[in-house]
């Protein structure tokens, strides 16, 4: 029966492109074209992998419903352009399904269905004047199920970005995604704390490898594994991680970021670089991306993730009370282009484990079937040369009911298991 929480809307918007919009398009901002740099040397995707409960849509109605839904999505309908500093531009094309809407059945079990979904991480985006992003339909897995893999280059789109245009996709109303943040004037705090982290990126960048639980194994000759990416998962019962948010008297994201301290098993802290969306309620839709990288040291010293979580709590109370998101934007559009490289590639080296968070607060689902969990996904660079960094990335990611760890990195026996004792690890701290 279909389930009456996933009924069908048209998203409120029209204007195929952002008002502010001239003739030579939008500007593209830092953070734009750092990942438009790496993408020289590496594919750099994002997007979202939603697994969903229900009988697969009908591949013609879904194409029909993304395409003339995608249609009105800046962010889907926008091209790179010009040398030195590039512009966003309309492409001349309309968007076509054969490009855009891509399928996939007849799949044997869970092992495919991973297997597959880490083949989608690296997998080209469409080029040639089309806008870089798609909409995968995997099914076969399991009965009543399907997962539908929405993939964007991450100089397009953030994660916040890429879950707007996701539920808009499908239908849902602007008003049901992630938290948006009205700009805000920074303060005092947050400017001498931006100030101290600016000046520590721009010494001489220094490389900090994985920790053993993370790093894949390297042969003789250097190199580890190669481009190809895992991906693991693992989810914990949202109640059980608010209970234990409340009795600590912190935020859910925290209890999870404790949990990935505890899942590791080393004693050393490690630095970690966490995503903090810049998005604002009139940029819903905007192509680019809104978002500061601020690094922090995971506590995975600390005893317990009840210790961990204390720690944790404070920085990123800290972090909140002196607005460093607001400032960390401001800083990073008002640098000379040459400075904002530099410090994005600093922190890239430095901070080797990307960490996100991201809340899809509404039910919602397609064609009656119901969204049952969803990760959000980036592909990391892989290993490929002797005195190279690689890097790993981990997501939570909250659906209603659900929070899902996402690990994505190279091939590694050690870091397969993390995400499975990430839950582990909370479900026993959480009395769960």
């Amino acid at each position: 029966m279909p389930d009456p929480r996933c009924a069908q809307h048209d998203a409120p918007y029209s204007s195929p492109l952002p008002e502010n919009t001239g003739p030579d398009g939008c500007p593209v901002g830092p953070v734009d074209r750092f990942f438009r740099e790496l993408a020289g040397r590496h594919q750099p995707t994002t997007g979202f992998f939603a697994d969903f409960h229900g009988p697969a849509p009908d591949a013609g109605r879904l194409a029909a419903d993304v395409l003339r839904r995608a249609r009105a999505l800046p962010a889907l309908n926008v091209l790179l352009t010009g040398p030195g500093r590039p512009r966003w531009r309309a492409p001349e094309a309309e968007l076509d399904p054969a490009v855009h809407l891509r399928i996939r059945t007849g799949l044997t079990g869970p092992a495919e269905l991973t297997a597959v979904s880490e083949g989608l991480l690296g997998h080209p985006l469409p080029d040639g004047g089309h806008p870089p992003w798609d909409l995968w339909l995997l099914t076969g897995h399991a009965p009543d199920a399907f997962r539908l893999c929405f993939r964007v280059h991450h100089m397009v789109q953030d994660g916040v970005g890429a879950a707007y245009s996701l539920l808009a996709l499908l239908g849902r109303p602007g008003d049901e995604g992630p938290r948006l943040h009205p700009d805000r004037p920074a303060t005092v705090r947050g400017a001498v704390r931006t100030g101290g982290w600016l000046l520590r990126s721009l010494l001489p960048p220094r490389t900090v490898p994985l920790p053993p639980p993370l790093a894949a194994p390297r042969s003789a000759d250097g190199p580890g594994p190669g481009p190809a990416r895992m991906l693991r998962h693992a989810e914990v019962a949202e109640h059980h991680l608010r209970r234990a948010a409340d009795a600590w008297g912190m935020t859910v994201n925290d209890v999870c970021l404790a949990g990935l301290a505890a899942a590791l098993d080393i004693r050393t802290d490690i630095p970690v670089l966490l995503a903090m969306s810049t998005r604002r309620p009139d940029e819903r839709y905007a192509p680019g991306n809104r978002v500061v990288g601020h690094p922090m040291m995971l506590p995975c010293s600390a005893p317990d993730p009840w210790a961990a979580a204390r720690r944790i709590g404070r920085a990123t109370e800290a972090a909140r009370r002196a607005r460093t998101r607001h400032t960390l934007r401001r800083t990073l559009e008002r640098a000379p282009e040459p400075v904002g490289r530099w410090v994005l590639g600093s922190l890239a080296r430095s901070c080797p484990v990307g960490v996100s968070s991201v809340t899809l607060p509404a039910p919602a689902g397609y064609g009656g079937a119901r969204l049952t969990g969803a990760s959000m996904v980036y592909h990391p660079h892989p290993t490929l040369l002797p005195d190279e960094p690689s890097s790993v990335y981990v997501s939570f990611t909250r659906t209603p009911g659900t929070v899902r760890c996402t690990l994505i990195g190279d091939p590694s026996p050690a870091a397969a298991v993390i995400p499975a004792r990430w839950s582990a690890r909370l479900l026993a701290a959480a009395g769960g």
